[in-house]
């Protein structure tokens, strides 16, 4: 109860900022829905899809709409294991797509002010700490996202700080602050201290080493099924900086060293463990994607920064908004990383002050540490008078630099990595192209900026610090402390300085501290009001897609009762996807040999190189698109194509004397053209020359039955992809489902009447959820044992 009523005003507050940025937002109209680009491009058709089938019972393992058909349930878009998901399910999607955003908006600023607050114990007021996480939650790589659409993105990043919150224990429990045993106990040998202070910090943190590893464990799990795994990776880099800055700080040996690198890779492979019913079929999925193809660096550093580009720290706007904006590709969201001019300043101060400060004090520790050595005799060293303690060698260099130092320092630290790894090629030495060539993950990771989360995370804590260095405690702050730790000097027994000191503390002290709580507070007032009104300007109400769309385009679409397939043969920035998304059909019923997505197969991307006649694969042309379809190659027919949808300005069919196509709609305000391909083949049809029946009984997602009737056996084709968990049933014999054309469904049907029936049945996510629930129990097994432990100590 303690606890939450800890929290009770911070959380009051970040509603209320909530609130104020978000507006209407968070209570659209019955037509209207909060602007994300990719949102009402993509994400929606996605959970509209997955809820009309689930409303008629049937769970989609499988998209049949676009591509000629995917995996549904793999596609990292979905992530429906992730919990706060189901809220597209339990609300209307126009209103669960404002909160879904605003909660991870507010879980984002929490975790920051907890981390702030709590957990790295560098002694934050509250008020700094709510501020760091304010920054942190209305930086521009939030807000901005807003406005592109990127669900999961903000949903993976709000998780950030929480990891690192329960890292840093791990990183406690075994370094111990070498100051605390010897103020505490000065009289015990300095084993006994260190036995002291690890066991102390052990019971602060209630949990044993092995218990704060599985905390992380499942903290990091669920970041992992927020989506965007990339986050993930960038997370533990962050957690990486940190723990090393921390053991170099405290000047630990190569064995803390191991133990903690362990316990970190023990965490990580258990939160992976818990993701196992996700991350199999994912990966099963992407390994036959087109992100498979090994591509060069300069796809990669696609996007990268420049040096002008850093001027966002001053004015987020350098190179317009997000509707005029003309600066480095591909678009304003991926370059935002504003933490407000003031918090920006704030941290140059602190950073120049700290300086200055450091460069006296070390002045000064020399000119002690002298004269102590010359006091302590010819035997003396520096090591042994860091190991006993002495005064004049407290703090020397990193090592002993206060908990607000080292963290302030990692801040930073996790701040300059993320921008110079976002500077690409334009950096002095290219980091990003260093991690390309040594870390796999990196050669599938495109736009460096991506790398903007860690300078947003880095200055809000920075933000958060310099906050608390406004109102930090000095001697002013307890002056009986400063009196008592000042007893033993003989001047101040007199009775003059018991009343200089008097004057001193209970006048000065109270100047200064209330002068600094106004400065404090008129500081955090222009910073809330800078970042609310920059993050309202990515807040915006628009109609529903299905309100944009062309309602008697999709009437025509909609009107065969056989399934047939619409091409929709452009590029993403075209008008005629105002009329008719790539993936509307998923809504609509309506089939797509196209689609929108990073994930598209890899043998169906190069059967349509292959239909084009191209001499090398399209992918740095079209990475989200198949390659646009030559529509007069038989590839057309064979992909049951019978729609094809066509911009005015390019349009291959205008005025064509194929007799193949038909002209059946032209719309000149919605610039498009719709032709009908009148050779188009069925989805469904025996090779050669056997003219034999195929009639579908039932199309569903991951069923498909068929009745067949043939005089000879032949092999039953299909424009239907093949992929693995397909299984093919002949009158309910199971027979081999074959690759045809190096990437359809086909299979032997026998002469005679038959029952065909297609299912998918994707084992990977039986493996996945076998992997997740061991995982599961081992980390039960490891709490009750850390929670036997601790009741023995």
């Amino acid at each position: 109860m303690i606890g939450i009523k800890r929290f009770f005003w911070p959380i009051l507050a970040y509603t209320c900022v909530i609130a104020i940025v978000f507006g209407r937002a968070l209570l659209p109209g019955a037509t209207e829905m909060i602007w994300g680009d990719d949102i009402h491009r993509q994400y929606y058709f996605y959970r509209q899809f997955f809820n009309n089938f689930l409303s008629q019972g049937i769970w989609p393992w499988w998209n049949p709409y676009n591509f000629s058909g995917a995996p549904f349930m793999a596609n990292p878009i979905v992530n429906i294991w992730y919990p706060p998901t189901w809220l597209f399910i339990a609300l209307p999607l126009n209103l669960a797509y404002s909160w879904h955003i605003a909660i991870h908006i507010f879980w984002a600023m929490m975790g920051m002010y907890v981390l702030l607050n709590s957990k790295l114990k560098t002694q934050n007021s509250k008020l700094g700490a709510w501020v760091g996480g304010l920054v942190f939650g209305l930086s521009g790589f939030f807000t901005a996202r807003i406005w592109a659409g990127h669900v999961d993105v903000i949903a993976a990043a709000s998780w950030m700080p929480w990891v690192v919150w329960a890292f840093i224990p791990i990183v406690r429990a075994e370094v111990v602050v070498p100051s605390f045993s010897h103020h505490q106990c000065p009289h015990l040998p300095s084993f006994h201290q260190r036995f002291f202070a690890k066991a102390v910090m052990m019971l602060e943190t209630s949990r044993l080493p092995a218990r704060a590893s599985l905390v992380a464990s499942v903290i990091l799990a669920l970041q992992l099924f927020a989506g965007y795994q990339t986050m993930a990776m960038l997370t533990l880099e962050a957690v990486g900086i940190m723990t090393a800055i921390s053991l170099i700080a405290q000047r630990v040996t190569m064995k803390t060293m191991i133990t903690v690198s362990a316990q970190i890779g023990l965490s990580v492979l258990l939160a992976v463990g818990l993701f196992a019913v996700v991350l199999l079929p994912q990966q099963e999925f992407f390994r036959q994607t087109i992100r498979t193809y090994s591509l060069p660096y300069f796809w990669n550093a696609y996007g990268s920064l420049t040096w002008k580009s850093l001027g966002h720290f001053f004015d987020p706007f350098l190179f317009g908004d997000q509707l005029t904006y003309s600066g480095p590709p591909p678009n304003y969201a991926e370059h935002a990383f504003f933490v407000g001019r003031v918090g920006f300043m704030l941290i140059a101060t602190v950073i120049v002050v700290w300086i200055i400060q450091h460069i006296r004090a070390l002045s000064s520790r020399r000119t002690l540490a002298s004269r102590s050595l010359r006091r302590s005799g010819p035997g003396s060293s520096e090591k042994q008078m860091l190991d006993s303690g002495s005064p004049a060698f407290a703090g020397a260099g990193l090592a002993g630099m206060t908990s607000a130092a080292v963290w302030f320092i990692s801040f930073f630290c996790i701040a300059l990595f993320g921008i110079w790894v976002s500077l690409g090629p334009n950096a002095p030495i290219d980091l990003q192209y260093i991690l390309w060539k040594l870390v796999p993950m990196y050669h599938y990771l495109r736009i460096p900026p991506r790398h903007l989360i860690l300078v947003a995370f880095g200055l809000s804590g920075l933000v958060g610090i310099a906050m608390n260095a406004i109102n930090s405690k000095s001697e002013y702050r307890n002056p009986k402390q400063h009196q008592n730790s000042n007893v033993q000097n003989s001047k101040q027994k007199h009775i003059l300085f018991r009343i200089w000191n008097f004057f001193r503390f209970e006048f000065v002290s109270n100047f200064v501290l209330r002068a600094s709580n106004f400065l404090q507070l008129f500081v955090a007032v222009f910073i809330v009001a800078e970042m609310i009104l920059f993050a309202r300007h990515f807040i915006a109400l628009k109609p529903i897609p299905e309100a944009r769309h062309d309602a008697e385009l999709i009437r025509i679409l909609k009107q065969d009762t056989g399934p047939y397939r619409v091409l929709t043969n452009f590029g993403a920035w075209a008008p005629p996807r105002d009329s008719f998304d790539f993936d509307a059909g998923m809504n609509y019923g309506v089939y797509n040999a196209t689609g929108y997505d990073t994930m598209i197969l890899r043998p169906y991307y190069e059967f349509i190189d292959a239909a084009n006649g191209a001499t090398k694969p399209s992918i740095l042309e079209h990475d989200v698109q198949i390659p646009y379809l030559n529509v007069f190659a038989k590839a057309a027919d064979m992909l049951n194509i019978k729609y094809i949808l066509h911009p005015r300005g390019y349009d291959p069919l205008y005025r064509t004397k194929d007799p193949r196509f038909r002209l059946l709609r032209e719309d000149v305000a919605r610039d498009y053209r719709l032709y009908e391909n009148t050779t188009v083949l069925p989805r469904f049809y025996f090779s050669g020359q056997n003219e034999g029946k195929v009639e579908i009984k039932k199309y569903f997602p991951n069923e498909i039955i068929l009745s067949t009737l043939s005089t000879t056996g032949s092999i039953l084709m299909s424009s239907e992809i093949y992929y693995p968990g397909w299984e093919g049933y002949v009158d309910g014999q199971k027979v081999e489902v074959i690759k045809a054309n190096n990437a359809f469904r086909a299979l032997f049907v026998p002469a005679g009447s038959h029952t065909i029936m297609y299912r998918y049945n994707p084992r990977i996510f039986f493996i996945g959820g076998i992997i997740s629930f061991i995982t599961m129990c081992i980390m039960a097994f490891l709490w009750n044992k850390s929670y036997d432990v601790r009741n023995s100590v």
